[in-house]
């Protein structure tokens, strides 16, 4: 049998997992298994670009439509005139709204801000990373999955368990 684009032999395989509250093929799901089927076929701008745009997808899934930005320093950006906090409506500031919504920790943010830079590169410079980075990228990325669409239920199901002697 014959496989386009051709399979590179040297290249790791990833099997695409399955989480219990991500509906199989919604937007999330078919975007998180493009970015492993670009992985597994050694196209790292395609897959750099799916670790981003899979970010986005949890976002808008989310409903995460904004959130604050910060400087490289970590303080708040406000606005010169006003001294309001600045509220953006890109990745970078829903990545920031995950945060604020208590979705993710802070210092997922930042490690989620260092793969939106990846995936920007790959998406806006054609950048080409290493596939190795990638593989640890989706594995951050399903970390999130797990965190965002399965603990949610797995938290009900251990608070409402029969408890011993009760």
């Amino acid at each position: 049998m014959t496989y386009w684009p051709p399979r590179k032999h040297d290249s790791p395989l990833r099997e695409p997992r399955n989480f219990n509250e991500l509906d199989f093929g919604s937007p999330v799901d078919s975007v998180y298994r493009q970015t492993i089927t670009a992985f597994n076929d050694g196209l790292s701008t395609l897959a750099g670009a799916g670790v981003r745009l899979l970010i986005e997808g949890i976002c808008l899934d989310q409903k995460i439509l904004k959130g604050k930005v910060y400087t490289d320093q970590g303080k708040l950006v406000r606005e010169r005139a006003t001294g309001k906090i600045v509220l953006r409506s890109n990745l970078e500031g829903k990545i920031n709204g995950l945060w604020m919504k208590g979705l993710i920790s802070k210092n997922q943010s930042k490690v989620l801000h260092q793969l939106r830079r990846l995936g920007n590169d790959s998406a806006h410079a054609l950048d080409q990373p290493p596939l190795k980075l990638i593989e640890e990228c989706i594995e951050a990325l399903e970390h999130l999955l797990i965190q965002v669409y399965d603990q949610p239920e797995l938290l009900k199901r251990l608070m409402n368990r029969k408890k011993p002697g009760r």
